[in-house]
């Protein structure tokens, strides 16, 4: 986007340093997306079209007019001292001129100035919309980011993915759930609940998930969370679940044959299939009680 204009100075203002022995410590990368979004009240939109060596990761939020002066005073402290490990510039259109804004933090001695620079030269007071864009020492870090960016429950402030990027959330979330889970959970707060983790999970992964236990049997944690959310009746998007079980089975061949007061499942080459609602597997629970959730 920079390569796009020919930018001009148009103004500069004066930050907190993020070097004062007052100043709080500042959370990780991914607190800042979530602080960002929930100020917003709106999830950033994550760029993925971009060439497979970049090193830039792009964020988007959408429909949001802010006052600038504003948003370098509730986040310029935290984007001076992330700008030590990672470059972040932020991106708008100036309401007055529908020209773009670029800012970013510049480092004078001991003092953190946000330089503003627009196409004009003219300062702009407020913003619509804003474009975070965060260059990553190498473009396998910046496919990372995006990857752990992408997968965000940014209500929740949460995130679901595969365990490859157990290193990388360890590093830049505030809190990492270790358990004998299918999914790699992390979090900016560190009050997040297992009925959270569950939400976090998008429908592809609802599959994933069912997949490992229908074709490999494997007695994740999930299911335990599952089947504690439906014996409460409180689980969240029945229906997805319900559908994403259903996947999982037509992919893997399975046959259901039901009946009023019958049940039977066959594999894809005709092998019946055993569950027991009196099992001890939290997956054979919550599988049964999918399949009959008022008889059982």
């Amino acid at each position: 986007m920079i390569e796009m204009h020919f930018f001009k100075k148009a103004k500069e203002i004066a930050i907190l340093s993020p070097n004062r022995r007052d100043e709080l410590p500042i959370p990780p990368i991914l607190n800042l997306f979530y602080y960002i979004s929930d100020w917003m009240q709106t999830a950033p939109v994550i760029c993925d079209d971009m060439q497979k060596e970049s090193r830039s990761v792009y964020a988007i939020f959408r429909d949001f007019a802010f006052v600038v002066e504003d948003f370098w005073q509730m986040y310029g402290t935290a984007i001076a001292a992330l700008s030590a490990r990672w470059h972040i510039d932020v991106f708008g259109t100036a309401l007055s001129a529908q020209e773009t804004v670029w800012m970013t933090v510049e480092q004078r001695k001991n003092r953190s100035l946000v330089m503003q620079r627009t196409v004009s030269g003219n300062p702009a007071e407020t913003l619509q919309s804003m474009c975070l864009r965060v260059e990553c020492d190498t473009s396998d870090q910046a496919e990372q980011l995006r990857t752990i960016l992408q997968a965000a429950d940014w209500k929740k402030g949460i995130v679901a993915v595969a365990w490859k990027y157990e290193d990388f959330l360890n590093e830049h979330a505030a809190a990492c759930l270790e358990q004998n889970s299918c999914f790699c959970y992390a979090a900016v707060r560190e009050d997040f609940s297992t009925e959270d983790c569950l939400n976090a999970l998008c429908f592809t992964q609802k599959v994933e998930l069912w997949l490992s236990f229908l074709k490999d049997a494997f007695p994740y944690v999930e299911f335990e969370w599952l089947y504690q959310e439906i014996l409460s009746d409180t689980l969240d998007n029945w229906t997805e679940w319900e559908l994403a079980l259903y996947t999982a089975m037509k992919r893997l061949g399975y046959i259901a044959q039901v009946a009023e007061h019958g049940f039977e499942l066959y594999d894809r080459v005709g092998k019946r299939c055993d569950f027991n609602f009196d099992s001890r597997e939290y997956a054979q629970r919550a599988f049964l009680k999918m399949l009959f959730p008022v008889n059982l």
